[in-house]
């Protein structure tokens, strides 16, 4: 009995060492499993700025897909913007071209229309010189005919520039001519000399018509180039002309020569006048080209 009793107690005192053990494997497992977690932890937050600096990294720097796929949207942006503009263009054409088809019908039926407009300019500056010369024929015979009837050429020169000033205010009242710009003062002094000269040179030919016969009168303001060549370099500053110019004026020269001294109705005063109207015409062209070179552009003048 004493034995069993030994035994028993024994084997309670060897259970309650193992049972005094065990806790403390218990714990010494849960630290190492904290150890480790904190490891972890300590690892992945280590790791964490590295990710977010590459994710950041990655949102900045776009993919090779995104930019090819802006570029797509750009280049259909400009396909959609050409086929706009060509769209325009069409339109424009056809709008000019049904115009134009409209205009030719209508030119057509009119006997020519569009295509006789470049013959009409082509035919305009000749037809001007035409009627300069036919109202010039007129108005030299009826000039002489009023100053045998009324021998008073000044005064008759008068009224002709009077004339022609009312003439031009009845076409600007009238609407006919387009009325000018207010002249500027700088523009009143340029036209003064011109305008001088220009009197001169009509009242000395009124005066000479008076004199002399108007044919004679005619021949003699035809050397009006040898004045243009002769004082055109000296005034303006142009450099002397070639020898072939020169050589043109001898023919000039020579036939007023020869109808002065063959002329019956020769008269020194109607020679000096009319020599006098050359240097008047020849002046009035040459500050016209110096002085009003600027005021090319005026409308209505």
């Amino acid at each position: 009995m004493m034995l069993q009793q030994q035994q028993r107690s024994a084997g309670f005192a060897v259970s309650a060492r193992g049972a005094s053990r065990r806790p403390l494997s218990l714990s010494a497992g849960a630290g190492r499993a904290t150890a480790a977690a904190a490891s972890a932890a300590a690892a992945a937050a280590a790791l964490a700025p590295a990710a977010s600096s590459r994710a950041k990294a990655a949102a900045v720097i776009p993919r090779p897909s995104r930019v090819v796929a802006v570029q797509q949207q750009q280049q259909q942006q400009q396909q959609q913007q050409q086929q706009q503009q060509q769209q325009q263009q069409r339109r424009r054409a056809a709008i000019v071209c049904a115009s134009a088809s409209g205009g030719g019908a209508s030119g057509g039926a009119s006997g020519g229309g569009s295509a006789s407009k470049p013959a009409l300019a082509a035919w305009r500056v000749p037809a001007y010189i035409l009627f300069w010369y036919a109202f010039n024929i007129v108005f030299n015979l009826l000039n002489k005919t009023a100053l045998n009837s009324f021998p008073c050429p000044w005064l008759i020169a008068t009224w002709q520039l009077a004339a022609s000033g009312l003439f031009m205010l009845a076409l600007w009242a009238t609407g006919l001519q387009p009325r000018p710009p207010r002249p500027s003062r700088e523009f009143l002094g340029a036209l003064l000399p011109v305008a001088f000269f220009h009197t001169v040179g009509h009242v000395s030919a009124c005066v000479a018509f008076s004199q002399v016969a108007v044919s004679f009168t005619h021949v003699i303001k035809s050397a009006e180039p040898v004045f243009s060549v002769l004082l055109q370099g000296p005034i303006l500053g142009t450099p002397a002309p070639p020898v072939y110019v020169w050589l043109s004026l001898l023919p000039i020269v020579a036939g007023c020569s020869l109808s002065a001294a063959k002329e019956v109705s020769f008269a020194w005063g109607g020679f000096g006048n009319a020599m006098v109207s050359n240097l008047g015409m020849v002046l009035r062209n040459i500050y016209s080209k110096k002085s009003l070179n600027k005021y090319k552009v005026r409308s209505g003048c």
